[in-house]
């Protein structure tokens, strides 16, 4: 019985890993459409329509809107690369996680910032705090860079 019951968790565990990275690239495509839909169309039309995605989709403005604010900042091979490191439970990396990279104007500073994310396991606060240390000073985004031990389960 145990090991049926294993296998069985074992099952569900992998399904609910592949549910949240497909989370993960819901979330950006929709972020691209918002993005389209803001700069391919009059102000009047674009927020009609993103209105209504927002009805459609059960999602705020304000969520679309940070939503196409990550693919405006995290270009999709970008994007693939950080979302690609999972853990047993998924990406390692959060929507969240993705949401403060994007804070960063440099392409390398998110890439570091990444890294250290997935290396270090680094709650979302932890990972703000060195995306806007590294962003001001021009520092490598690692441990040791700021006073970042304090950790919480963002």
């Amino acid at each position: 019985m145990w090991p049926q019951i294993y296998a069985a968790a074992s099952q569900i565990a992998d399904r609910m890993a592949e549910a949240a990275a497909e989370d993960l690239r819901a979330r950006y495509e929709l972020g691209r459409l918002v993005h389209r839909l803001r700069y391919e169309s009059s102000d009047h039309d674009a927020m009609r329509a993103i209105s209504k995605l927002g009805a459609a989709s059960g999602l705020a403005l304000a969520t679309l809107r940070r939503y196409a604010r990550v693919t405006e900042m995290i270009k999709p091979v970008e994007f693939h690369e950080m979302t690609r490191a999972r853990g047993p439970r998924g990406p390692s990396l959060t929507w969240s996680h993705i949401e403060e990279l994007a804070e960063a104007r440099s392409t390398e500073v998110r890439r570091r910032c990444a890294e250290a994310a997935v290396n270090e396991s680094l709650s979302v606060s932890a990972l703000r705090a060195r995306v806007r240390m590294a962003s001001t000073a021009d520092v490598a985004c690692q441990r040791g860079t700021i006073d970042d031990d304090s950790r919480d389960d963002s």
